[in-house]
């Protein structure tokens, strides 16, 4: 019996590693990297006016990623459905959380470098797109590239979503009027996270100005206080010198001074000795 307990607490200490090292890989395979378009299916109306159209608006997340520092990606779609608003390379607008958390970015918003690295998952960018036609159209992420802080690749999966440009017809039974109100939400929020953003940017380039300056004035005045050491050790050094002098002239004047003190007393000395015995050989002379 007591065999049987000892080989069962050895079976459980054997494979008790085992188990964690299997739950450890697979909550690493629980958690790879992601991006992701979202959300995965929009539904847009063709408003068939001249110079008006609706917008599509799509978020690019990023999930459980490690020391982001690198991306690069590219847009697959149909062109004759929807096209990049404004109509460049650059055309998506940074999340503000993100932005505060990177600490802003070099680049553009398909291919950047990020001012620190992201760990952990969010919403990147927010990317326009105008419609063009009725029809339907994957949106897709193509050579898409994230790299950490030590220039390795973080491997990654993608994933799309669908866009569906709906005709007049198709929306007058009703969800016209919705799909319009919001709309125009969508676009005056787009509007003011655009002011948001150039007004960070402007707000981040006059930081680093600042910084820039006040680097300078550091430089200048640590420079100043090298300079200042160096004029300080060599007036202690002369005023060391000086303070030598002055103690050794002092010592020679004490000196001089006890010379001068004998010197008068032997003077004085002389004199007297000297008329003492002039008045004793002589004494008629001095009566």
């Amino acid at each position: 019996m007591r065999y049987k307990k000892l080989f069962l607490i050895l079976t459980v200490l054997v494979f008790s590693p085992i188990c964690f090292t299997s739950s450890a890989n697979a909550s690493e395979t629980n958690t790879s990297t992601s991006l992701s378009l979202e959300p995965k299916v929009i539904e847009a109306p063709y408003l068939g006016l001249d110079n008006v159209s609706a917008l599509v608006v799509v978020k690019l997340k990023i999930h459980n990623v490690h020391e982001l520092k690198e991306f690069s990606f590219k847009f697959t779609y149909n062109t004759s459905i929807l096209e990049p608003c404004p109509p460049h390379d650059s055309f998506g607008m940074i999340d503000p959380s993100f932005y505060l958390t990177a600490g802003g970015w070099t680049g553009s918003s398909l291919m950047g470098q990020l001012g620190e690295t992201f760990s952990g998952s969010g919403t990147m960018f927010t990317y326009g797109f105008r419609v063009l036609n009725p029809g339907s159209t994957p949106l897709n992420l193509t050579d898409s590239k994230l790299t950490n802080s030590s220039g390795f690749t973080i491997p990654h999966t993608v994933s799309g979503c669908t866009v569906e440009v709906l005709s007049f017809e198709d929306c007058v039974d009703g969800e016209y009027v919705e799909l319009m109100e919001q709309y125009d939400s969508l676009n005056s929020s787009y509007s003011l996270l655009q002011t948001d953003y150039h007004s960070l940017n402007s707000t981040y380039y006059n930081l680093l100005l600042n910084y820039t300056r006040l680097q300078e004035d550091y430089d200048s005045l640590n420079a100043s206080y090298s300079f200042l050491q160096t004029d300080y050790a060599s007036l202690t050094s002369t005023y060391t010198e000086l303070e030598q002098e002055h103690q050794s002239i002092i010592s020679e004047l004490n000196t001089i001074r006890t010379l001068m003190y004998i010197l008068t007393a032997t003077t004085i000395l002389f004199i007297a000795t000297t008329v003492y015995y002039r008045r004793k050989r002589s004494p008629l002379v001095w009566r």
